[in-house]
This record gives C-alpha cells, sequence and structure tokens, in this order.
C-alpha cells in the first residue's frame, strides 16, 4: 500500500500512520468477531504449546505436499503472495476437507512469523530509502 500511494504522489507518513492503525484495529477487533460470529474462541494459552517431537512423519508429508502443492497453485494463478498465500489455501482446504489435522510446531511457528516480519520491514526499509 505505502509503494502503491507514494507513487501516486502521497504523503509517507500519513500513509504509515494509516497503515499502522488499520493493522492495529484488524489485530485488536478480528479475535471478537470471530468469536462472536463463529462462537469459537481465538486466544492460544500456554496449553495449546505444541511441541516439535509431536510430529509424525505422515504430518511432514502433509506439510511438504501442502507447501510444493500451494507454491505452484499461487504461482500459476498470480496470486497476491503467491508464494505464501497459496500454501496457506491449500493447507486450509486439506484441514476443511479432514486430509489432515496437522498442527505446526510452536517453535516452528515463531521461527516462521520472525522471517515474515522481518521479510516485511526489510521491504518497508527498502521502499523508505528509495522513496
Amino acid at each position: 500500500m505505502v509503494t502503491l500511494w507514494l507513487e501516486r504522489g502521497g504523503d509517507a507518513k500519513m500513509i504509515a500512520l494509516v497503515q499502522a492503525a488499520r493493522i492495529i484495529l484488524v489485530a485488536l477487533a478480528l479475535p471478537f468477531l470471530i468469536w462472536k460470529i463463529t462462537g469459537v474462541a481465538t486466544d492460544r494459552t500456554g496449553s495449546a504449546f505444541v511441541p516439535l517431537a509431536s510430529v509424525r512423519a505422515n504430518d511432514v508429508l502433509w506439510f511438504s505436499l501442502a507447501v510444493l502443492l500451494g507454491l505452484a497453485v499461487g504461482l500459476l494463478l498470480r496470486l497476491p503472495a503467491g508464494y505464501l498465500l497459496g500454501p496457506m489455501s491449500v493447507s486450509a482446504i486439506m484441514h476443511v476437507v479432514g486430509l489432515t489435522q496437522f498442527e505446526l510446531p510452536t517453535t516452528a511457528r515463531a521461527a516462521a512469523q520472525v522471517v515474515i516480519g522481518a521479510s516485511i520491514g526489510c521491504r518497508f526499509g527498502y521502499n523508505a530509502r528509495d522513496g
């Protein structure tokens, strides 16, 4: 969004403020909306910890299939951020259909969040320097 707005002459500080507010509001409101609409609580406590040792070979195969198939589908369909959205979509379909109940171990999920957050941060740092 920042890149698109800057290309059209937008004010970088205002764009950053609006985007930060949007992200914070979504992060604060979405769990409550999910809870109200579906009745499912989205809280994650220490009891939701998934140890690395709980991963089975079958789970790794399903996970790998979701990543590889999702990557191909995401790029083929030219989805926005297809390398992320494709595997997530395939994994969601596998879970909804009941093919797998694999849950990513907590340590792997934390590492993925750091990598994704760092890549997003680097993109903004690059754009701010060039823009």
